[in-house]
């Protein structure tokens, strides 16, 4: 058959159409591999109205994953120590698989502007935290941020995530408007496969059909200009659609009825004729 050219991606999902095009190749079962965690970001609200002690702890866990795509369960909470001022604590659990300690002091203390309820760097802040897998996998830091913190009123919602993932095979695939190939991989990552590249002609009316809707260039057509969709004039892609007749159906039907009316009246002159024919007839009798 036929093949699909443009651009594959690098090993990050980078595509680069500066460089020539080759067949875009999408192997059923490509694996993406596992990436090591560095960061670890805490989002959302801590209560104002929270007592201060114990009363007021807020349990927050995530996992970290190491350089071999294990995941190790990083867990803490949060307990309000003061005025506008909550404490982090970071734990080891003992189903984490890892020895997970910060690098100081397991404790942080987070400040808020009374005024605002956003986060201020007034505290001591945990730096990074120290995970070292009980496995093969080496010993890897990660950097917390609470800058996304606030403190409101109403519930204590606070969640964690980290930028880490263990490794995955591909599952789906898509294709959008600019021509991208995306797949989808077990892990519930996303990463750009390659691009489709499209061309565009002086003349696409100077094209030769060679049947089943394709063409070839021509001296006629002009060289063909490639480059990525949505640029240089050359139009997009339409993924998940039917391709349309590229009939004109009320040209067509006027046509038609053009025809049908050339055709009663070649009928009528065909009555008429024999008519006269049949009058010549008797008059020789």
């Amino acid at each position: 058959g036929y093949k699909v050219m443009g651009w594959m991606a690098d090993a990050n999902g980078n595509i680069d159409t500066n460089q020539p095009t080759t067949n875009i190749q999408v192997p059923v079962g490509s694996s993406m591999a596992a990436q090591k965690t560095t960061d670890m970001t805490f989002v959302n609200n801590l209560s104002s109205e929270a007592p201060i002690g114990a009363g007021s702890r807020v349990p927050v866990s995530v996992n970290a994953y190491d350089a071999q795509g294990n995941a190790h369960k990083v867990s803490g909470y949060f307990q309000k120590s003061a005025n506008n001022e909550w404490k982090f604590t970071v734990i080891s659990p003992a189903d984490s698989g890892a020895v997970v300690a910060a690098d100081e002091s397991d404790e942080s203390v987070i400040a808020f502007d009374a005024a605002t309820g956003n986060y201020t760097a007034t505290g001591t802040v945990i730096k990074s935290i120290l995970i070292t897998p009980t496995g093969s996998a080496p010993a890897f830091t990660v950097v917390p941020d609470f800058s996304a913190l606030t403190q409101f009123g109403g519930e204590s919602t606070v969640q964690a995530d980290s930028n880490g993932y263990a490794s995955g095979t591909l599952e789906s695939k898509t294709i959008d408007t600019d021509g991208i190939i995306t797949g989808r991989f077990s892990n519930g990552q996303s990463m750009a496969l390659g691009r489709v590249a499209l061309a565009t002609f002086n003349n696409p009316s100077g094209l030769n059909k060679v049947g089943d809707n394709m063409y070839t260039q021509s001296n006629n057509s002009g060289t063909a200009q490639i480059g990525p969709a949505n640029t240089g004039g050359r139009g997009k892609f339409n993924p998940g659609s039917l391709e349309m007749s590229n009939v004109d159906l009320a040209q067509e039907f006027s046509n038609m009825i053009i025809t049908q009316r050339g055709f009663q009246a070649n009928s009528k002159i065909i009555s008429v004729s024999d008519e006269m024919l049949q009058e010549l007839a008797n008059l020789k009798r």
